[in-house]
């Protein structure tokens, strides 16, 4: 018997270096193991476990539950205990005749006006109107180059992340539109139970720099307005210096460190520094008096270097836990990533 080709339909193949990498929360055909667990998500939380989003292990007597990276890093002293809590990312493994919550798709907000600006290769674009208008938004219009995005506003000034390509005359169309980072997606919410992926490959999405194959995930803890589209919890793939012109002092086997002033500092951030151990953050404090995560390895009067990153690293950068699995990221800011080794129970 004798079949035609129209007679069957297998979908079409997502091809991971290809322009759709896929859903958030997709367990990717790389990587050879997949480990994936499934816990009830914290019914305390403040908000849901979007799928593609980190998640931490909380333990309990009876097995413990899931947090989004997000709930848990919005309380900055946690982040010093971000590597010991991580669990993975929750994923889409949408398999049975569960009753998952509605998915929250709101509708899609886009701005429209105008703008002007005679400069080529300028940063900055002045809107006639700039009600609507907000930082991590997506814009399209003649003079601009794909994937612009808005930096900040100041009255109609906006900042934006690349520069325009040719003058833009007054009155060009110009359109805002919210990036997949704002958009709804699908979650499992407080009470219900998720399933996070603890080692393998997954789709997540990248909400600062540029993905490279093998390099290091990073992990924001502390929001830097300055960075549009990102938020505590994101995963990203640069680091976010905060600074690295601040000097310290500290006595060996002591948590209490003296700086040399506060700009630039917070609770939650990432330190670097000779002094310190590897996975150190700073816990609590203000002006020049701060607690550290971790006892200093040695003893500085003074002029002790050190660098804070708004973005924490599980392992280092030579042995990171996460990696991305291409240079690949797609339209809606989807990459591949890897848990490279499993470190929840």
């Amino acid at each position: 018997m004798a079949y035609s080709a129209s007679q069957f339909s297998f979908g079409q193949s997502i091809a991971v270096t290809g322009a759709g990498v896929g859903f958030l929360g997709n367990v990717s055909r790389m990587g050879a193991k997949r480990t994936i667990r499934s816990r009830p998500v914290l019914s305390t939380t403040a908000t849901n476990l979007p799928f593609g989003s980190g998640a931490v292990e909380l333990s309990t007597t009876t097995g413990g539950t899931y947090q989004s990276l997000a709930d848990f890093l919005a309380t900055a002293t946690n982040a010093q205990y971000l590597q010991q809590y991580f669990s993975g990312v929750a994923v889409r493994n949408v398999k049975t005749q569960l009753q998952y919550t509605t998915l929250n798709q709101p509708a899609i907000t886009t701005v429209s006006t105008t703008m002007t600006q005679a400069t080529p290769g300028s940063t900055t674009v002045t809107v006639a109107s700039a009600t609507g208008i907000q930082a991590g938004q997506l814009m399209e219009g003649y003079g601009l180059q794909a994937n612009t995005v808005v930096v900040s506003i100041s009255s109609t000034t906006v900042t934006i992340s690349l520069a325009t390509l040719y003058a833009i005359a007054g009155g060009t169309a110009v359109t805002f539109t919210n990036q997949m980072s704002s958009f709804g997606t699908g979650y499992y919410a407080p009470g219900q139970e998720a399933d996070v992926l603890l080692e393998g490959s997954t789709t997540v999405f990248i909400a600062n720099g540029t993905p490279q194959n093998n390099l290091p995930v990073y992990i924001r803890t502390v929001a830097n307005a300055a960075i549009g589209g990102t938020v505590i919890g994101d995963f990203e793939a640069a680091a976010d210096l905060a600074t690295s012109s601040i000097t310290i002092g500290t006595t060996f086997g002591s948590t209490a460190v003296t700086t040399s002033g506060a700009t630039g500092l917070a609770p939650g951030q990432f330190v670097s520094s000779i002094y310190f151990p590897a996975n150190t953050y700073i816990v609590s404090g203000a002006t020049t008096s701060w607690v550290f995560s971790q006892p200093a390895l040695a003893t500085v009067a003074s002029g002790g270097a050190m660098s804070a990153y708004n973005t924490g690293l599980l392992g280092t950068t030579i042995d990171p836990w996460i990696r991305l699995s291409t240079g690949q990221q797609d339209t809606n800011g989807v990459a591949e990533v890897t848990i490279l080794n499993r470190h929840s129970a």
